[in-house]
């Protein structure tokens, strides 16, 4: 990617539609993946507040890995995933129970009832276009969840 083209665009595109969720988090993923991802916070941040899907759940998976970010939290993980979930975003509706069953977020006192995950593994299924590999993933899950 040319990072000396791209990062000018996003921002002149920005300055046009400040408040566009889509562009604030390519502008935060731009600088991440510059390598600037201290400059990139204040836009995944603006994104996050604004309930982009994607965001919510990138930035979320950064604070459980500890990824480009300045301090772990499985918490703000948990809460970024269950709502990035309920917007649809499939990657948080097949991570969420998968890291949630694993015990990513077990000092968190969140309890995320079977009936809510299987929900959102339902809703993951629709969305699969029948990958063989995240339909696999999806029936694991339920199976391990209705145990």
């Amino acid at each position: 990617m040319n990072f000396a083209t791209a990062i000018p665009a996003c921002l002149e595109a920005l300055k046009k539609d400040p408040d566009n969720p889509r562009l604030n988090y390519q502008m935060g993923r731009l600088y991440g993946y510059s390598g600037q991802w201290e400059k990139g916070m204040p836009y995944r941040q603006k994104a996050v507040d604004l309930k982009y899907p994607q965001s919510l759940f990138v930035i979320g998976w950064l604070y459980l890995s500890g990824d480009t970010i300045d301090k772990k939290d499985p918490c703000l993980t948990v809460k970024m995933w269950r709502e990035s979930a309920q917007l649809n975003r499939l990657a948080a509706q097949v991570g969420l129970p998968h890291y949630y069953k694993a015990g990513a977020f077990k000092n968190c006192g969140v309890e995320i009832p079977a009936a809510e995950m299987l929900g959102y593994l339902d809703a993951a299924a629709k969305q699969t276009g029948g990958d063989f590999y995240t339909n696999l993933l999806i029936e694991e899950l339920r199976a391990d969840l209705k145990k």
